[in-house]
């Protein structure tokens, strides 16, 4: 019969040894499952890390993307307007039309409906101070021509005055070369040089054109002048283009 005493034999209190190489018993169960589940936790945090980047690099890349397609949005839209506006903008053709007229306005002509009921002086008139008018506007002066030795006056050639007829009136509408007369001047007509006499000081310039718009109607194109700019006073051009009272004052 066996006999233990009291207090002979002690058990070790918690867990069990387990073998050699392994957690003790009790333990080893609680201690694995803690570790799998940090990394379980730190994967699902670097997942989520991951993919809110990709979230935020989508946004990113989308408002690039819009931001592009607004700007090339309104780049295209000012281009239309562009090509919109300078299409209806005939700003150009109005002072192309300005300067023909200016020779057929500046001495205020009688309105007319047919040029064959108007004396061809009247165009041949407005004729030769258009082409003054236009040699002066592109910064020449009376000077390149060649004077007349016994009066002083211009010699301008009848071709640049039948040019200028024909750009004003079409290329059907003829005039006949020689000496005319109108309400305000004679110009002699030099039949050697082919060339009318014009006067370096005569009162010109009365009025100015305005040509208000331009439309078409029946494949003719209307030019409307709303109304002609009165001259402070007629001008009395020189070969400089100043007026004697301009002279007079340099002079003194």
């Amino acid at each position: 019969m066996l006999v233990i005493a009291p207090g002979a034999l002690r058990l070790p209190l918690g867990p069990s040894p387990g073998p050699a190489g392994y957690p003790p018993l009790g333990e080893g169960f609680f201690t694995q499952s803690t570790k799998r589940s940090n990394t379980s936790t730190m994967a699902n945090y670097r997942e989520e890390h991951i993919r809110n980047n990709r979230r935020l690099a989508r946004q990113v890349v989308g408002a690039a993307a819009l931001l592009l397609a607004l700007i090339g949005l309104f780049t295209v839209l000012g281009w239309i307007v562009g090509l919109v506006r300078a299409a209806l903008d005939d700003t150009d053709l109005r002072n192309e039309y300005r300067d023909r007229l200016y020779g057929m306005v500046m001495l205020d002509p009688v309105a007319f409906d047919d040029v064959n009921s108007v004396d061809e002086g009247v165009f041949k008139q407005a004729a030769i101070w258009g082409t003054v008018y236009q040699v002066q506007n592109s910064g020449g002066s009376l000077d390149q021509y060649e004077r007349d030795p016994d009066t002083g006056s211009a010699l301008i050639p009848a071709l640049e005055i039948d040019t200028y007829i024909s750009n004003l009136l079409g290329p059907d509408y003829q005039v006949t070369e020689g000496t005319f007369s109108t309400a305000e001047f004679v110009y002699q007509y030099d039949e050697e040089k082919q060339a009318y006499l014009v006067p370096v000081t005569s009162s010109v310039a009365l009025y100015t054109p305005t040509v208000e718009k331009i439309t078409k109607k029946d494949g003719q194109r209307i030019v409307t002048e709303e109304g002609a700019e009165a001259a402070p006073d007629a001008e009395n051009l020189d070969d400089t283009g100043d007026t004697p009272a301009e002279d007079a004052a340099a002079e003194g």
